[in-house]
């Protein structure tokens, strides 16, 4: 032995069996823990998609709701046609002659 080195406490063919021992171990933790995330991941997807389409369904309107509701629009629909076209009638009685209305031009 020279006087520069560490004194070895194992032999080589020891160190080399535990060092691939702690690898195995090692690989083993981490495939043990990825198929645990993966799993996990899996069923969280499972059950936010779930989730997703039972509120769906859930909040989904009956076949006579949907008929009331078709009927609501086109009512608001049609009372709009209906202001449109008395507004414009009122506008066109307001004029006895129909001449366009002209703004009086004041010139400086």
């Amino acid at each position: 032995m020279s006087s520069g080195e560490a004194p070895k406490l194992i032999e080589n063919s020891m160190r080399h069996y535990l060092s691939s021992s702690l690898k195995v171990c090692h690989d083993n933790r981490v495939s043990t823990y990825l198929t645990t995330l993966n799993i996990s991941v899996f069923v969280g997807f499972v059950l936010v998609v779930g989730l997703v389409l039972w509120f769906c369904r859930k909040t989904r309107r009956s076949p006579e709701e949907e008929r009331e509701k078709r009927i609501r629009e086109q009512e608001y629909i049609l009372s709009k046609i209906r202001f449109y076209q008395q507004h414009q009638q009122h506008i066109n009685q307001s004029n006895i002659t129909n001449l366009p209305v002209m703004e009086p031009r004041i010139e400086v």
